[in-house]
């Protein structure tokens, strides 16, 4: 830990604060810490140089990050996550930053023929500040509310995961 704390006073800080609001805050305020974590996957290459300069720290370092990822994003997305876990049955709080992201890939068209916008279109897996929901995020929650829930949308995401389903023994 010496040598993290003499080589990045920085990362250093970081890896010894437990506070998931004063991490946020620093993650926040600070361009150096968001630019080595941030990507749609942390960048390889800096897990690697992270894994072999600071082996025993790497995977809470990273572990943080992805943290702070889910906490932000739920924050920005909590208008519309609330009735998308309703309607789905799932539950954001639980899930990796991984797991939502991938939850947006498979179901990033719901909604398109009900209000020829899609998920996808609604929310930004890279914002690194906390913000307040955007009117048209407002107005397609409204659109999630008169849905019947249902897993089975008329959409071809569904219809591929239901025909893996089948094929699954």
């Amino acid at each position: 830990m010496s040598k993290l704390k003499k080589e990045n006073s920085v990362l250093y800080t970081f890896l010894r604060e437990s506070n998931i609001n004063v991490l946020v805050k620093m993650w926040e305020e600070s361009e150096y810490i968001r630019n080595k974590f941030i990507g749609r996957d942390l960048n390889k290459e800096l897990k690697e140089i992270l894994k072999e300069r600071y082996s025993k720290y790497a995977d809470i370092l990273i572990n943080k990050a992805d943290d702070i990822r889910r906490k932000i994003f739920l924050h920005n997305n909590k208008l519309l996550l609330d009735p998308l876990s309703e309607h789905y049955q799932y539950s954001f709080k639980d899930m990796t930053f991984t797991d939502i992201r991938n939850f947006f890939d498979v179901h990033k068209e719901d909604f398109r023929k009900k209000s020829q916008i899609s998920l996808i279109d609604l929310i930004d897996l890279s914002d690194v500040r906390k913000n307040t929901p955007i009117l048209k995020v407002q107005a397609f929650v409204e659109i999630i509310r008169n849905v019947k829930p249902s897993r089975n949308l008329d959409n071809s995401n569904a219809e591929q995961l239901q025909a893996i389903d089948r094929k699954i023994p």
